[in-house]
C-alpha cells in the first residue's frame, strides 16, 4: 500500500454567528491561506 490517499469530504452545519462556528471558520481560513505556518505539504 504505497499509494495512501486520505482525503476526507465533511460538512460542518450551524448557525454562523455560534462562536463555535467563527472559531471553525477561521481555523479552516488559517489552514487555507497557511496563515501564521506552513500546513500544506510538500512531496520530497
Amino acid at each position: 500500500m504505497a499509494d495512501l490517499n486520505l482525503e476526507t469530504d465533511i460538512k460542518v452545519s450551524g448557525p454562523s454567528n455560534k462562536k463555535v462556528m467563527t472559531e471553525l471558520n477561521a481555523y479552516f481560513d488559517r489552514l487555507w491561506t497557511n496563515k501564521d505556518y506552513t500546513y500544506t505539504l510538500t512531496s520530497l
